[in-house]
């Protein structure tokens, strides 16, 4: 169908209709590149076409292009001030390139046209959090009401700045009152489960989240949350089964693919498996670190130590400050024998800190950088 498109706009350059019907036919096709290109000749054309603008916007913001979807959407601002559905969308824009005082102003005026008011103030929040000026912050997040759709996340930011500044029991309290309107709330018992498991009250994120499947024992997201509270209480059994009902609720569920390959690889057992696992989450994510790391464990451990130590090395180029993956990188070189890259390597993850690394774990770390120190294997 594009050929005859092409001929129409061949015979009538002008023919404005063609080429939104050929950047269509293009976007329906997923050929990005192609409806981006018939998008541009046409606002060539025709500066002012608001549909293209839009479309291209939309799609250079799909891409990640940022920079450039916000110039087609900072026009369409010119063209209709009072439209605060475009106002919000040049805010957010300049969120994600952390313009933040661009993106403030941007919602600020919004909120006093008084239009996409409860969005508007939720991200201007969010831009005064991530300027750093979480007392504006705070103020403006209380402010959202509690029949809001936003409330949920709005308590999870305030929870998250009180926990910022060392106070974890404010930030569990926050999340327990809001949860006294909202019992059921996904978000908040996922949210509670990862602080109760940061303030070492392991039983009690058991609990908080084997009550909440009670209500919806087919929650994908609820099994994965309980899987890691069990394994942060030591409960590698129920961790692994509450991963396998994960996939079967969900086969392409990465994030519990690589958790329940790893925590195989971990334990030494059903190695095969977990490697199965583990290529099945990087056919989906394949750039990702953390999961290139389990696969490099995993080769550890079945004693393929070449193949262990790629993976880890491209595991650390894709992560380079997870301590986690640089010590895994140090068991790998020092098991090959190189004893000067694994104590660099041990010593630059004793550097960094980590919620994931209980203080054994820290303590063993240092127990085999003084062995290799020492001169022991």
């Amino acid at each position: 169908a594009s050929v005859w498109f092409r001929k129409a706009l061949a015979i009538n350059p002008g023919f404005t209709t063609a080429y939104l019907e050929l950047a269509a036919l293009y976007e329906a096709a997923k050929r990005w590149e192609e409806a981006i290109g018939v998008y541009r000749e046409l606002l060539e054309l025709e500066p002012g076409n608001q549909r293209a603008m839009a479309r291209l916007g939309q799609i250079l913001i799909m891409q990640d292009r940022f920079e450039e979807a916000v110039t087609f959407f900072e026009r369409l601002k010119t063209l209709h001030p009072a439209n605060g559905e475009i106002r919000l969308k040049v805010g957010l824009l300049y969120l994600e390139l952390k313009r933040y005082q661009e993106a403030m102003a941007e919602f600020q005026a919004n909120l006093s046209q008084g239009v996409q008011v409860e969005q508007s103030r939720f991200y201007m929040a969010v831009a005064m959090e991530e300027a750093g000026d979480t007392s504006r912050a705070t103020e403006e997040f209380r402010r959202i009401p509690r029949d809001s759709e936003l409330y949920p996340e709005a308590v999870v930011h305030l929870a998250g700045i009180l926990e910022k500044n060392g106070d974890l029991e404010g930030a569990i309290a926050e999340v327990h009152k809001a949860r006294e309107a909202l019992p059921g709330e996904e978000l908040l018992v996922r949210y509670l489960v990862r602080l109760y498991s940061k303030a070492k009250r392991f039983q009690e994120a058991v609990e908080l989240v084997r009550r909440a499947l009670e209500q919806d024992p087919n929650n994908a997201r609820l099994h994965f949350a309980l899987g890691v509270a069990y394994d942060k209480a030591g409960e590698t059994a129920s961790t692994i089964r509450q991963m396998e009902e994960v996939i079967r609720l969900e086969p392409d569920n990465a994030d519990a693919l690589n958790y329940l390959g790893y925590t195989l690889a971990v334990q030494g057992i059903r190695l095969e498996e977990a490697e199965q696992y583990i290529r099945r989450a990087l056919e989906k994510r394949p750039n990702d670190g953390y999961i290139t790391d389990s696969l490099g464990w995993v080769f550890f451990q079945q004693g393929k130590l070449e193949q262990a130590i790629r993976e880890l090395e491209r595991a650390v180029q894709l992560v380079p400050s997870d301590p986690i993956i640089l010590e895994h990188l140090g068991d790998a070189l020092h098991r090959k024998g190189d004893r000067q890259r694994a104590v660099e390597l041990y010593r630059k993850a004793l550097e960094l800190e980590s919620e994931e690394r209980s203080e054994a774990q820290k303590e063993l770390l240092k127990q085999k950088l003084r062995e290799l120190l020492e001169g022991g294997k």
